[in-house]
């Protein structure tokens, strides 16, 4: 993993806004691009798992292989990790920026 950039998660409301992060969308936009053959129920959950803790659950590892291997292939989704790990202890925030990703990564 390569290093993470650093962010702060406080703001006037909390909440996430992607506004504030421009590099989300890219990544995002690069995620779309690597995965838009792997389309599948658990697509995203497998993603956001991956990113928010380093980790995927073992059911969805094994229904998700495909999408398993391309993203450890991948080189960088540095900014995403970064936020998620940023926003541990801000719940809304971590909620907002997890609902935000669910409707930008649903294929």
């Amino acid at each position: 993993m390569n290093a993470l950039t650093l962010y702060s998660t406080k703001s006037a409301t909390g909440q996430f806004s992607s506004a504030n992060f421009p590099e989300i969308d890219q990544e995002i936009t690069m995620l779309k691009t690597q995965v838009k053959e792997l389309r599948n129920a658990d697509q995203c959950a497998a993603m956001i798992s991956y990113f928010k803790d380093h980790s995927i659950r073992a059911d969805l590892a094994q229904s998700q292989s495909l999408l398993v291997d391309t993203l450890l292939s991948m080189d960088t989704c540095r900014h995403i990790e970064g936020l998620f790990e940023a926003g541990k202890n801000n719940e809304q925030f971590s909620a907002g920026f997890e609902s935000y990703l669910l409707k930008e990564l649903s294929l």
